[in-house]
């Protein structure tokens, strides 16, 4: 298989089974949310760009501790495209919230990621 089936067969299923994927794959995290607070100063965006950049507008808002859980902007943007480092201001999150507000056809995936800022 190249390099892109086997992606395509890990997310989507290998009809076949002839890729290998761990049995302790834990599916029970619910996406944008973490066990415990963590601290977030720079945000990773990513759009898959191989079907085209589809997000032309975005809101990323995060609940955590500092805030008693309300929902609050911490960001908003244009493009994602293949890879986007947002700086938000530093502070402890439970939860992450990315609101497409416009896109320039249906969007697919944005891979978030959460970093502590140096």
């Amino acid at each position: 298989m190249r390099g892109d089936e086997v992606m395509r067969s890990l997310q989507d299923g290998d009809r076949d089974g002839t890729v290998w994927r761990p049995g302790e794959t834990d599916v029970s995290v619910r996406p944008g949310w973490f066990y415990h607070a963590a601290d977030a100063g720079i945000v990773d965006l990513r759009e898959d760009i191989t079907k085209g950049q589809r997000v032309a507008r975005y809101r990323l808002d995060a609940s955590g501790t500092d805030d008693g859980g309300a929902w609050r902007t911490i960001a908003r943007g244009t493009i994602i495209g293949f890879r986007r480092l947002e700086r938000v201001e530093p502070s402890r999150v439970r939860r992450l919230r990315l609101t497409i507000e416009d896109s320039v056809e249906f969007p697919d995936f944005v891979r978030v990621g959460c970093f502590s800022a140096p």
